[in-house]
Order: structure tokens, then sequence, then C-alpha cells
């Protein structure tokens, strides 16, 4: 199933065509695993590889623009081979900012009905305040805020405006409260964030929804960036220059002393930090380097998790959430 009325809308809304192409990714959540992925400048081909898919998988856009010259492969069309993906410091221009807001919930499985439409109620409280466009993404909401000026990224601002945008998401986080609700707003700051197509179908769990727009927002004023790029940042003398380069490996004083010594010393957890694994799997890839870290010796819980959470290649780089990161922490200790 698939509306592609509203997949051309999606595509037009993303406004990447001055900034770069448009990421798409096909993930089969069953399996975990991606099975295509295209980097795409013209809207017919990016309607036509949605068609293909949708019904079957769930299918992601990148937020933000991907640099016209980063595929080396699979313009226009999806890729089932090379699989190639865009990382943070590819992106370029970020031309919106989103919320995700999800039902809590058992894992892989789908909301129901009532928890469906508190999600989209909460987004529809939120937008009140910040302005945007509320998307049913099947089965809870996004809240989608384009930006009228693009924010231009490069080397010496990067990271600093990915924080910001995790601050502004924090402080939206706790005047709303989504707890209160049953609900929580999944790490959405990460640069290269991908959201599901509205107009594809969601095929998470047991129940298919499509997803679709719920409420559309012309303005696209710049209230919201302003406020973003406005965040002030702040640090402690322990974290103050705290990134620096080792081997090309960027690493933070914030990480065990035992870890980076060991980043500096075993080739194996060094790969691993370096390199996301062959499928590019998140999950698989804390795992893997969990277990090398156990078995050098780093069993303290409070330790694995502030590693785990930082992985450049793993899972809660972009989901922030701690209690996922400490039940794997518990099982790998248990493992071992």
């Amino acid at each position: 199933m698939i509306n592609t009325d509203d997949v051309r809308w999606f595509y037009r809304r993303l406004n990447h065509s001055d900034f770069g192409l448009t990421e798409l990714v096909v993930i089969d959540s069953a399996a975990k695993s991606i099975v295509a992925t295209g980097f795409f400048d013209n809207e017919g081909d990016f309607v036509k590889a949605c068609e293909e898919y949708s019904g079957r998988y769930n299918i992601y856009a990148g937020r933000n623009p991907r640099p016209k010259w980063f595929p080396k492969v699979c313009e226009n069309y999806l890729d089932t081979k090379q699989r190639q993906r865009a990382r943070d410091e590819d992106i370029q221009y970020i031309t919106a900012i989103s919320l995700d807001i999800d039902p809590i919930r058992p894992k892989d499985t789908s909301s129901t009905d009532s928890q469906h439409m508190r999600a989209i109620d909460f987004a529809m409280k939120i937008q009140k305040n910040t302005g945007g466009w509320v998307d049913d993404s099947g089965n809870g909401s996004y809240l989608w805020i384009p930006f009228e000026t693009p924010v231009k990224l490069d080397e010496k601002n990067r990271q600093e405006v990915k924080e910001k945008c995790r601050l502004w998401q924090a402080k939206l986080a706790r005047m709303f409260q989504p707890e209160r609700y049953g609900l929580r707003i999944d790490g959405c700051f990460d640069l290269s964030r991908i959201k599901k197509v509205i107009g594809t179908q969601a095929m998470k769990g047991d129940v298919h929804r499509m997803a679709s727009f719920v409420l559309t927002d012309e303005n696209t004023s710049d209230k919201v960036r302003y406020s973003i790029l406005s965040m002030q940042i702040q640090t402690t003398p322990a974290q103050t220059g705290a990134y620096y380069s080792h081997n090309g490996i960027k690493v933070t004083s914030r990480l065990p002393e035992k870890f980076l010594n060991l980043l500096r010393n075993d080739k194996a957890i060094q790969s691993l930090w370096l390199a996301p694994n062959d499928k590019d799997d998140t999950s698989a890839h804390d795992w893997m380097l969990g277990c090398e870290l156990v078995k050098s010796g780093i069993t303290d819980t409070k330790d694995l998790a502030r590693i785990l959470m930082m992985n450049p290649f793993g899972k809660y780089q972009r989901d922030r959430r701690y209690d996922y990161v400490l039940s794997t922490v518990k099982n790998l200790l248990s493992s071992g």
C-alpha cells in the first residue's frame, strides 16, 4: 500500500534540491537489517523506489540533505548490495529539525489505537508552541519543523550545533513531560537522522498503519532555528576541550581512562571504534564492542554504559535511552 500523492508532498517538503541529495533507506524491522539504500535528486524516481518497497518494509528518508558528491553508487535508484549510508560528519546543511514521539511499549510491537492517538494529540500540543507539521508515523507521531534559512555546517561548528539540537529537544521534554502520557521523545538531534516517508506503510509489529500528514503548517519562520542556535552549552572544566584525536580516532576525556588506554593499544577495540560492522547493525556493533571490553577487564556497569552511549557506530548515540544501555550492560556481564 502507498499514497503516492503524500510521498510526492513529503519529498517536496524535504526541500533538499538546492542543498544536496535525499537519502532513502529501506529497513526490514523484523530482521533488523537494511535492505536497500539510495540517493535521489529526482522526484519521480524517489516515488517509484517507494512504490517498490512500501507494504513490505519500512521506508525512511534522511531529514537533512546529503552532499551531492557523496554517493559513489546508487544515485536515483535503490541499491541492495553496497547499501551506502551517510553519517553525521557528512551533513553540510540542516534544513529541518524534528521530534519522534512514540508510545512506551514492548520493543518491536505495534502501538495500540489509543497509544497511537495519544502520540498524535501530544505532537499537536507541542505544535501550538513551536509551529511545524504534525505527521502520523504509523505507530506514533512526528513533529517536523522546516527551516526557512538552512544552517550551514562545517568542521568548526558541527558538534556544537548538534549539541544545541540535543539541548533544545531536552528542554521541550522537560516542558511537556511526555512520560506523563506514557510517551517518550526519541533522540532526534543527530544530523543524519532518517524519518519514515509519509505515504508509505509502517511495518513494525502486527498492525500496519499508513504514515500520513495530520496537521500542515505552511509557515517556515525561523523561530525554532533561532531558539536552537541560541541555546547555551554548559561546560565543566573536565569537559572543556574534551575532544581530541588519537591516530585519527576522535575521543573524549569523559570516557574512562582505562578505556582510553585500551583504545591506544588494543587493535580489536580500536577497529570497532573506527568503523561499523559489515551489515551496519548498530545493536550488533554495541554487543561486539561490549564483549571486547568485558574480556579486557572493563566490568564496571557505569563505565560500560558510558562507553556504549558514546560508541560512534552504536545504537545509543542516537537513541540516548539509558535504560536500554543498562539492559545491554547487564546482559553482557551475565554472559561473560
